[in-house]
């Protein structure tokens, strides 16, 4: 993995000055900044998603990656504030890699290379060096694709996608194997409708 680190246009700082935020709002800002893109207007985040670096005291020894979850809400929204043994750490466990960004103290974009590949393709991209991939088989294959499935505003029952502000769209690794009758049967399928129900009803 390589992590780039770029600075934020002036009119994309508008984030937390000390957190480090990721999820909705870190692609969207990654998107505006390689595409040299403004904010989308009227966007609103459906959750908040920040990470911060564990401390000394508060590592497990041979655990990586997201440690706990200090979860909780702000303004009606859903928060996950994600402890986290390092930011690589962290972006190797990701489900795509369009989520491989992060923006830093209002400062800075840091993108992996393949998130850089995929916002400037406008493809998203499944992370198949994800740990869990290779026990969990084809279910769990299902579960990542579902996941981008809803990032991207992916209908796999209509063949239909709806609008998210600066989403990129499913690339053709996993459109091609999407199988709807497969998929409604994952442990995954009720929570990505709803999810779905949210995209279509504008909360992104």
């Amino acid at each position: 993995m390589i992590l780039y680190t770029i600075k934020l246009r002036e009119d994309l700082r508008i984030f937390p000055n000390s957190l480090t935020v990721v999820g909705g709002e870190a692609r969207v800002a990654a998107y505006s900044l390689i595409h040299k893109l403004e904010w989308p207007h009227g966007y609103v985040p459906r959750d908040l998603d920040y990470v911060r670096e564990a401390s000394e005291e508060e590592r497990t020894e041979n655990k990586v990656g997201i440690l706990y979850n200090e979860t909780l809400s702000k303004e009606g929204k859903h928060v996950d504030s994600m402890v986290v043994s390092s930011l690589e750490d962290y972006f190797a466990g990701i489900d795509q890699h369009t989520n491989g960004v992060a923006v830093v103290n209002n400062k800075f974009l840091k993108i992996t290379d393949e998130a850089l590949r995929c916002f400037t393709e406008k493809q998203t991209r499944l992370n198949l060096d994800h740990p869990r991939l290779a026990k969990g088989g084809v279910s769990f294959w299902e579960y990542l694709a579902l996941r981008a499935c809803v990032q991207t505003g992916w209908d796999v029952r209509r063949n239909k996608q709806y609008h998210r502000h600066h989403s990129c769209n499913l690339h053709a690794s996993i459109y091609q194997q999407l199988d709807y009758f497969s998929l409604k049967e994952n442990w995954w399928w009720d929570t990505y409708c709803l999810k779905m129900r949210q995209v279509k009803s504008g909360n992104h």
